[in-house]
């Protein structure tokens, strides 16, 4: 009998002590152990289980168990949504939606295929699904997609045993919350009470005497990245999400937030290495294609750019053969270089670190650290080109070479990032094939001029 490991865990990344026990239940058809198993793990283990196994076992897995649990769906992949929706029955999709927190429940419906999606809506409660549709005329990348219609409210005159009564008795509190608003006539925000000191208070204290006035309110269409933004640098566990009219219509909490931090550092690493932000191991050949095809057409580009620089100094090649032997560390080098500033700035601009205003300041720095590298690395390259082809005039081009496609490379890295960013297009998406086109161009060029011009 094959290993089960060796059928079901060619992909896994999941805690082997958890998932292979199941995964051998499956191999020998064991599918009350399997159920057992799935039972007491948790609903991201069995999320995982999903996002990792292969479409024929998650069915098979899908069949066992019944269909998938409200608790589950805030932790599957988009595409194992769009897939299991399809062999699972609209209307019990439709009632574990009911089941979600207002956010989860926006992000499974919008990772449904049109069709399916449609079909949901449909299945689903009329506030429900009015409620969802409202939310989807939104940015995928708004605060609207991550507020949380349900949150507590309370009035200036209430006491904390008003809170807490109303707490113990109400059906309509979301599933976690660490904060209760206190809102104006017309619903706006104005204040608001921790829920650490309604726990901490005696009842007859009023609410008044323990409020927080510093409230930061976030508009619905403010970019996720920015609430982030705005979450770290106040140190907020939860924050009112208003409309255009200033009335309250949600709450985002700390844990949407982590998710919203992983998200955007996982697209900036994608979208550096020239791959867009929906990039996943587990999509199909075809969508990795289309992913990863124009990125190379460009870096084919500057490769032909190269060559052509190449062709330009063919004689001087020639003359001194070193020169072919040298030319891929002064262009390594220098491009290592330029990705070192890239990444720190267009990290920087993410966190709002790095803008305009600060921007020459972080450049002088950029621009001298390079300088003393390149002075640095330079020497060691000045002594290894000596040693191995005792030639002072050829070392002393290399080092000079070294130096200024430093200073290229980190006036390329810092700037062009804060230049695409102030014209409105992601840095993180066109920095990566720029600045490696330039530190590449750049530095064969520099080169093998200074080589023709010295040697």
């Amino acid at each position: 009998m094959t290993a089960p490991e060796e059928k079901y865990t060619d992909n896994y990344y999941a805690e082997d002590d958890i998932l292979l026990p199941i995964l051998a239940a499956l191999e020998e058809e064991n599918y009350q152990k399997v159920r057992d198993a799935i039972d007491v793990i948790e609903p991201s283990e069995k999320a995982e289980l999903l996002n990792v196994c292969d479409k024929g076992v998650r069915e098979k897995i899908i069949s066992i168990i019944g269909g998938i649990d409200a608790e589950i769906i805030p932790f599957l992949d988009s595409e194992v949504v769009e897939e299991l929706s399809d062999i699972i029955n609209t209307k019990l999709i439709a009632e574990e939606i009911e089941k979600l927190e207002s956010d989860d429940a926006v992000q499974f419906v919008e990772d449904l295929s049109e069709e399916k999606r449609d079909e949901v809506l449909e299945a689903l409660t009329k506030e429900t699904k009015e409620e969802i549709k409202e939310a989807l005329n939104y940015h995928e990348d708004s605060a609207r997609r991550l507020a949380n219609t349900q949150f507590v409210t309370a009035k200036y005159d209430a006491t904390v045993g008003d809170v807490i009564d109303l707490l113990r008795t109400s059906n309509d509190l979301p599933q976690d919350f660490y904060t209760i608003f206190i809102l104006d006539e017309e619903g706006k925000p104005e204040s608001f009470i921790p829920l650490s000191r309604i726990t901490r208070n005696k009842r007859d204290v009023k609410l008044s005497e323990l409020k927080e006035d510093n409230l930061k309110a976030i508009h619905v269409d403010t970019k996720q990245e920015d609430v982030a933004n705005l979450f770290r640098k106040h140190g907020l566990i939860s924050a009112p999400v208003i409309d255009e009219k200033g009335v309250m219509i949600g709450v985002i909490t700390v844990d949407d937030i982590t998710y919203v931090i992983d998200e955007e550092a996982e697209k900036d690493l994608l979208q550096l290495a020239g791959l867009s932000a929906d990039a996943d191991i587990f999509s199909p050949v075809i969508k990795k294609l289309k992913n990863r095809t124009p990125w190379l057409l460009v870096n084919l580009f500057s490769s032909l750019m190269v060559s052509i620089i190449i062709s330009l100094f063919e004689a001087s090649i020639h003359r001194i053969i070193a020169l072919a032997a040298l030319m891929p560390v002064v262009a390594s080098l220098s491009g290592i270089s330029g990705s070192q500033a890239l990444t720190i700035s267009v990290r920087a601009i993410a966190t709002n670190q790095l803008t305009f205003l600060n921007f020459f300041r972080v450049l002088r720095k950029e621009v001298l650290t390079s300088l003393l590298n390149g002075l640095l690395i330079g020497s060691f390259v000045f002594l290894g080109s000596y040693l191995l082809y005792q030639s002072i005039d050829l070392s002393g081009v290399m080092m000079l070479a070294i130096i200024l496609t430093f200073l290229i490379s980190a006036l390329a890295g810092a700037s062009i990032p804060i230049i695409l960013d102030s014209m409105k297009i992601d840095p993180a998406i066109a920095s990566s094939a720029i600045v490696l086109a330039l530190t590449d161009v750049s530095s064969f060029f520099i080169f093998l001029g200074l080589a023709t011009a010295l040697l």
